[in-house]
């Protein structure tokens, strides 16, 4: 991921790159996804994520505004 990337919000040129964690619980955290498509809930309340292509979320947050970008990384992960 490019980190030569301005701010939408103030046009700064000083982002600093971060992640998001999801939680599955207190003792594990992952990287946060985007997935394609629309929500499709599961029987037992989960999402359906079989054969949907998911992204890490790249996460940047601007030194002089404080405003947060978010990017999905090109390369899938195949998690």
């Amino acid at each position: 991921m490019a980190t030569d990337l301005k701010c939408t919000f103030c046009g700064a040129n000083d982002l600093e790159q971060g992640f998001l964690p999801n939680s599955v619980d207190v003792a594990s955290h992952r990287q946060a996804h985007w997935v394609e498509g629309p929500v499709e809930h599961a029987l037992f309340g989960g999402i359906k994520l079989r054969r949907r292509r998911r992204l890490p979320i790249a996460a940047f947050r601007c030194r002089k505004c404080s405003h947060l970008e978010f990017f999905a990384d090109p390369e899938p992960d195949d998690e």
